[in-house]
């Protein structure tokens, strides 16, 4: 290869590295400032001088380590200031307001009460939202291919689309039941939300439904008082940041109470519910920081379509069941993407 042509390659190279050592050398230059906006509850000895965790639990190291594959690190050049409403939703306008008057790049927002405080707070700064369920009809977002305003995220739509599937494994795991009790989180909005879903999925199996619904932690020992005077055969947890929050009391009670549960997250079944279905919330989370790297790049986040999951795992703990009575019945052992291994 003569010379000539060896320095138009090596030009036509660079050329095509150029704009990535921009956009890298930007981010270095710049600190950027994401406000994060959480649902759950964070010990104190895992907040740092933001209030975000130290550590965290396996999601937010994900958005973390999404963050840093693209180039933005934590105490380099991005500063993640978090404020949470441990599970009350009434914090939500006043926490949002809060971190809009930090004025950070962008907004992160947890649960569908923060998101929709996080767009009542800010119609200039971008929001990504992340565990939301049914965006649209919730008003978050004009639509998922087009989401319009300042607004875009991922969609958990495990909850609307999966109300199915739990009431489906709820019968494979017993059998002959012929009525489900559903621990149901009592939101203004619920009915729009599952009730459709709910009602289809009782249809469809030919069994009824005994719906307990809670508002406060205190809810949840009178719900389980009135399952077990009813002699419940078996649960289903609807999925909302409520039973997350409260997850490890709720899987208590119903082991407690000998009585077989479908969970819809993952760390049910790892504290002791016999079988969940929920989707891959780690990589979910993890793709939040592409959403902003696109966005600290100059996208509107109006213009990023809405990402809904992928993919759905069936969790099962076998040893959950025999503590309860029961076996997980083969046909569930053989579909399952993750089986708990008990002592």
């Amino acid at each position: 290869m003569g010379l000539c042509r060896q320095l138009a390659c090596v030009v036509a190279t660079l050329a095509l590295l150029a704009p990535c050592a921009t956009a890298f050398a930007q981010r270095a230059d710049r600190v950027y400032r994401i406000g994060f906006l959480s649902a759950f509850r964070l010990p104190e000895a895992d907040r740092d001088a933001q209030g975000c965790p130290v550590k965290g639990n396996a999601n937010w190291r994900a958005f973390v380590e999404g963050l840093r594959e693209r180039g933005y690190e934590p105490g380099r050049n991005l500063v993640v200031t978090c404020r949470t409403t441990a599970g009350k939703d009434d914090l939500a306008e006043a926490l949002a307001e809060e971190l809009v008057r930090l004025s950070p790049d962008l907004l992160v927002a947890v649960s569908s009460p923060n998101a929709r405080a996080a767009k009542q707070a800010t119609s200039a700064i971008p929001i990504v939202f992340v565990g939301v369920v049914n965006p649209v009809g919730r008003g978050v977002v004009a639509s998922l291919a087009r989401p319009g305003g300042n607004v875009t995220g991922l969609s958990d739509d495990a909850g609307t689309q999966s109300v199915g599937k739990l009431f489906e494994l709820a019968k494979e795991l017993v059998p002959g039941a012929k009525r489900v009790d559903v621990l149901a989180f009592e939101l203004p909005d619920r009915e729009v939300v599952f009730k459709r879903d709910i009602d289809a999925a009782a249809a469809a199996l030919g069994i009824s439904i005994a719906q307990h619904m809670v508002r406060e932690p205190k809810d949840i020992d009178a719900a389980f008082e009135s399952m077990v005077r009813g002699g419940a055969r078996v649960l289903v947890v609807i999925p909302t940041p409520f039973m997350a929050l409260h997850g490890p009391r709720i899987v208590e009670l119903a082991t407690r109470a000998k009585l077989p549960g479908v969970y819809p997250f993952a760390e049910h079944a790892r504290a002791g519910g016999p079988v969940a279905y929920d989707i891959d919330r780690v990589a979910a989370w993890r793709r939040v920081g592409d959403y902003a790297d696109r966005i600290f790049r100059g996208a509107k986040a109006g213009d990023l379509p809405v990402e809904q999951p992928a993919e759905f795992r069936l969790i099962v703990n076998p040893g959950a069941a025999r503590e309860l009575g029961i076996a997980i019945p083969p046909s569930l052992q053989l579909r399952a993407s993750d089986v708990i291994a008990g002592d």
